[in-house]
């Protein structure tokens, strides 16, 4: 069952003719697109991709990251929610109010100011960092908005010290090619970097402000894809595209993507912080089979009649059941007895959706928090406290009793948030959240344990248009149309053509990618086919991409300098240099330099140049005379063709060409069966 009111809602109705998810959560194999297709996967993408500039967004601070460097300062905050423009609340900003966090931020100097304190106004904004964003939003077919307004969007979670992020939409209604049909762009916005969280331990927060205010692009798709593999696929084009244009900053923490994902019956839900794309296809199948078990359990609590909790809560000295917080809190929870542990995912159960929200909203995390019945190891209370428990709370078999432990304030939360996520849970199935990607260090969690793969756990309510409003701050800005047409006239062709180019001209696939990602690269490349047509394009692209690898795995050459590949295939093209001495060549001028960009390396190449010079043909026929005139080796025709060749090739130190030396030692050895030069 869909709700109509939910605007994020999948379209779709639930599917109920296939095997229970708890099954199909246990066994991977069974994963297959046809598998989320049949569940009417829908996923969409927002990817975001700080942009290559010299300075900050709405500041003149450096934009350089300085992840290592100690903190000049630090400053401590608590925020608070305001009301938006027509006079609400965003539901994010109200749950992250009752956190209480403590905000911490480490300021880095010289890259933080009174600005990004919201001490001072904001400067307009970078017009380096507006003409990339407008040079990108083209590259993804997007129209790009007559005038640009800032708007204010409200961040209560600590990473933004203002409270508030400063962002502009700059495109609209894109697409990009896949599969042969179009991956629609929703919109394309630039807006400032967030802090660097270091550290969350209960209601103390610290972030880093390394990367604050970088100009950041944010690409948001619509939700096109119709499985998780395809979803990894589209990030990974979509990511390609914006590399390509050479625009945007590379490197650790430069770029970052959410993955929304719905199936039919459910809502869309946000999963942030995949790190890597290789992580999209398991994490976003793990939690569209979640989607599936709670609707499941909706539909199970519906049946029983367990529609609407309001239990008993007690609160006692922790001591009482053996507990080591100050304080212990119990709900019984009617006919939930063996609903606690209803699987939702690989390592997780129903009870993990409440200990999610108990850490968020509660901030307990400090030891084991939440407990009940069906827990063991490091989470159990020992065996004879819950009959005990039970008789003095009055439950019944069939219910469930939950502990929390922690300060009083923080179990009274607790609680409260235990049965708002219980009704939600017969209510709506899947509630909207923003939640975070299990992956790399979250693997372990807070209390110890290890999950066996990628997957998801609560981070926050997911956040409404409540949340935005005008900044007053900042004046609109008008784009114009011909500034805007000029900015496209000078991007490169799209990366789907470039693709088909690369194809006709026979470039293999790793050479064809690498290309595609690296725009330097592809720059390079396409002035060297235009400069030198004589060349073979096939030699440049793997010169670039595959000689310069294994130069740089031998540790020859660090860097192919663009002005060293101007030079030698100059002299491929002027008919100076046999394009088989390329690598031998690189790889001894890598050898006779320590530093490439050293005075001397000019000198150095014209030495080489000149003496990897091709022979001309009368040596080189002279030589094969001479080595065709030795007895030894094979005397099959085709063996002693390829034997001949490499004995010639190396006196000749690969200085000339492969083909026309191939021709020679063909008539050398045709000419020896003649029966003149038998008698001879």
């Amino acid at each position: 069952m869909t709700n109509p009111r939910d605007p994020h809602a999948n379209p779709f109705e639930q599917v109920r003719d296939l095997p229970p998810a708890a099954e199909l959560i246990a066994e991977p194999q069974r994963w297959t697109p046809e598998l989320f297709r049949r569940l009417r996967f829908m996923g969409g993408l927002e990817i975001h991709q700080q942009v290559a500039t010299k300075r900050k967004l709405f500041c003149r601070c450096p934009a350089v990251p300085m992840p290592d460097t100690p903190p000049a300062a630090r400053i401590y905050r608590h925020m608070r929610p305001t009301l938006s423009e027509m006079g609400t609340y965003d539901g994010t900003a109200l749950m992250e109010f009752k956190t209480k966090k403590n905000v911490i931020y480490e300021l880095i100097d010289p890259v933080s100011c009174t600005y990004e304190m919201d001490d001072t106004p904001p400067f307009l904004i970078n017009e380096e960092a507006l003409a990339k964003a407008v040079a990108v939003a083209r590259q993804f077919n997007c129209e790009v908005v007559d005038e640009m307004h800032v708007a204010r969007k409200q961040y209560l979670d600590g990473s933004i010290p203002t409270g508030f992020q400063r962002t502009a939409i700059i495109g609209l209604d894109g697409w990009v090619p896949y599969k042969g049909r179009r991956i629609r762009i929703r919109q394309l916005s630039i807006e400032e970097d967030s802090c660097r969280e270091v550290s969350d331990v209960g209601h103390d927060i610290v972030f880093r402000t390394d990367r604050l205010g970088f100009p950041l692009l944010e690409v948001v798709t619509e939700p096109d894809a119709r499985d998780p593999w395809e979803l990894a696929e589209i990030c990974a084009l979509l990511g390609d595209v914006m590399r390509a244009t050479g625009m945007v900053r590379r490197g650790l923490g430069a770029s970052r993507q959410d993955v929304n994902i719905s199936i039919g019956g459910s809502t869309r839900i946000e999963n942030k912080g995949v790190s890597k794309v290789g992580y999209i296809a398991r994490l976003t199948c793990v939690e569209a089979l979640r989607h599936q078990a709670l609707l499941e359990l909706r539909d199970e609590l519906q049946a029983r009649g367990l529609t609407e909790l309001r239990p008993e809560r007690r609160l006692f000295a922790a001591a009482e059941v053996g507990l080591p917080g100050p304080v212990a809190g119990a709900l019984v929870l009617p006919g939930w007895n063996d609903l606690l542990d209803w699987r939702t995912q690989p390592d997780f159960s129903f009870i993990d959706e409440l200990r999610g929200v108990v850490r968020v909203v509660a901030c307990l995390d400090r030891y084991p928090y939440v407990y009940h019945r069906g827990d063991e190891g490091a989470w159990a209370v020992d065996d004879e406290v819950w009959p005990r428990l039970r008789r003095e709370l009055q439950a019944a078999d069939a219910d469930a009793v939950v502990l929390v432990q922690g300060e009083e304030g923080d179990v009274q939360t607790a609680l409260n948030e235990i049965v708002d996520r219980c009704n939600l849970a017969a209510r709506e199935g899947v509630p909207r959240q923003t939640r975070q990607a299990l992956v790399e260090e979250r693997l372990v969690l807070p209390d110890g344990r290890r999950l066996s793969g990628v997957q998801t756990d609560f981070e926050r309510v997911l956040p409404g248009a409540d949340r935005m409003y005008p900044d007053t701050d900042h004046p609109p800005q008008a784009l114009p149309r011909d500034a805007v047409d000029e900015i496209a006239e000078r991007l490169p062709p799209p990366l789907w053509r470039r693709s088909g180019q690369y194809r006709a001209a026979g470039l293999p696939a790793d050479v064809r990618r690498y290309l595609l990602r690296e725009h330097d690269a592809a720059e390079l490349y396409a002035e060297l086919t235009d400069a030198c047509p004589r060349v073979q394009p096939m030699l440049i692209a793997v010169t670039l991409v595959q000689t310069a690898k294994h130069l740089r795995r031998e540790g020859l050459l660090p860097r192919l300098e663009p002005w060293i590949l101007r030079r030698v295939f100059a002299a491929v093209d002027a008919g100076e240099l046999a394009p088989d001495s390329l690598a031998e060549l690189l790889a001894e001028f890598g050898g006779r330099l320590d530093n490439p960009e050293d005075p001397a390396a000019a000198e150095k190449l014209d030495e080489l140049l000149d003496r990897f010079r091709i022979v001309d043909n009368a040596k080189a026929r002279r030589l094969i005379e001479e080595v065709a005139a030795y007895t030894d080796g094979p005397t099959d025709p085709a063996k002693r063709h390829r034997y001949l060749m490499g004995r010639v090739r190396e006196r000749l130190n690969y200085r000339f060409p492969g083909r026309r030396l191939a021709a020679l030692v063909e008539e050398e050895l045709a000419f020896r069966k003649t029966p003149a030069r038998a008698t001879a």
